[in-house]
């Protein structure tokens, strides 16, 4: 959040400001409903402290909560809505899983992981960004991770319909060079993670390298979709449709994939 202090979208005078970000990092205070009370400490302090909230009732402030699961990690699983003090404050997760009841849609907003060298985002390995030539994509769809065996989940329906099929790539568990085969892949899988309830950053990192996300996850809104033209750069896919994975992407012309990629 120390980034912030010198945007220039920032406004030393909060009369004039549109929205205030509380800078609660919730990550490094717990987890699973752990936080409640210094939640209310937080927000007990703004009340009290500043004027500002009362004016909306806190409609105008901004917290960020990152967890896998969103805001389920600091609110606890067994709860199916955001409580207090956060009723009114906008979210800002990774998370967009409206089916939970926990992401909130047309008020929270999802946010697009970091990507960088830590997680595996190599700039120098990208086609897009010059350092390395385009090399031929011979993978028709890819992806490598993990998959849990005792439910069911999304990456665990593709293995399962596609791990065997030719030009495919399908394997359930990591491998070395990653991003060397989103970089030779013409379509990679971009899934949730935690089986089906975390947030996952393939989708953004599959863009980086080229390779057009094929995003599985219904009751999901991805990182702003609100603004982001999602049909241009990336394909869609119901669950109820994953056995049929390769009939729909045998039906996308090469025309359509330079166009996809070109949005990059």
């Amino acid at each position: 959040h120390e980034r912030l202090l010198s945007s220039e979208y920032r406004t030393p005078f909060p009369s004039q400001a549109d929205f205030f970000y509380v800078p609660f990092e919730a990550r490094r205070v717990g987890h699973f409903g752990d936080t409640q009370p210094k939640f209310r400490a937080t927000y007990e302090y703004i009340r009290n402290v500043w004027n500002f909230w009362e004016k909306h009732q806190g409609r105008d402030h901004l917290q960020v909560l990152v967890g896998d699961f969103g805001p389920a990690d600091y609110f606890g699983y067994h709860n199916q809505e955001v409580v207090e003090p956060l009723t009114n404050v906008i979210l800002l997760t990774h998370n967009g899983n409206y089916k939970r009841g926990v992401f909130r849609m047309g008020h929270d907003i999802v946010l697009p992981p970091i990507q960088g060298v830590a997680t595996g985002f190599n700039p120098a390995a990208s086609p897009l960004f010059g350092r390395r030539k385009h090399s031929p994509r011979t993978t028709t769809l890819f992806f490598a991770g993990g998959i849990e065996p005792r439910i069911k989940t999304i990456r665990g329906e593709v293995f399962k319909n596609h791990k065997d099929r030719v030009g495919y790539l399908i394997v359930d568990h990591g491998i070395p060079d990653y991003t060397q085969k989103m970089a030779e892949s013409v379509f990679c899988l971009a899934p949730p993670g935690k089986g089906n309830q975390g947030w996952g950053r393939r989708m953004s990192l599959a863009a980086l390298y080229g390779c057009i996300p094929v995003i599985i996850g219904d009751g999901w809104r991805n990182p702003l979709e609100e603004l982001l033209p999602y049909e241009s750069f990336s394909v869609h896919v119901r669950e109820a449709n994953i056995s049929s994975l390769n009939v729909i992407l045998s039906k996308i012309t090469a025309h359509e994939v330079r166009w996809f990629v070109y949005q990059y």
